[in-house]
């Protein structure tokens, strides 16, 4: 029996985001566990808009020590060192944070934000199922 034939939807960078709240351009957000987007137009809730998973984005840090090359996480209840409490951070907390990508810069603890190269998508694992170039499928 001959498998169906995947077509190709999309390249992958940005992909079709429905939020069912309003967002507002530059909002990161989660889909699932552990890919992180951001959000490229402003749009009320049920409406279509993209999020982009790969790129270089500046986004706002917690009290983190980063240093260039790190992997950083999304904590979506992190407080960024200006801004508001609880909002959302990027931090180099791994434990209960899905990844976000690689630090391109360093960045003090006392510094505001950090330039991100966003690869969560690159991650090798995405809710505990292993993926990537030697990923295979097992009938």
């Amino acid at each position: 029996m001959a498998q169906n034939p995947a077509t190709k939807r999309q390249t992958g960078e940005l992909i079709d985001y429905t939020p069912s709240a309003a967002v507002t351009a530059g909002d990161v957000i989660v889909l699932g566990t552990a890919l992180v987007g951001v959000v490229q137009r402003s749009v009320a809730a049920n409406v279509l808009t993209t999020l982009d998973i790969h790129g270089a984005y500046n986004m706002p840090k917690d009290s983190s020590d980063v240093a260039i090359g790190v992997a950083l996480y999304w904590d979506a209840d992190g407080s960024p060192v200006t801004g508001t409490a609880l909002s959302g951070a990027i931090t180099t907390t791994s434990t209960g944070n899905p990844f976000a990508g690689w630090a391109l810069e360093a960045a003090g603890a006392g510094v505001t934000d950090v330039d991100v190269d966003l690869r969560s998508a690159d991650s090798t694992t995405i809710s505990g199922d292993s993926i990537g170039a030697n990923a295979t499928n097992q009938p």
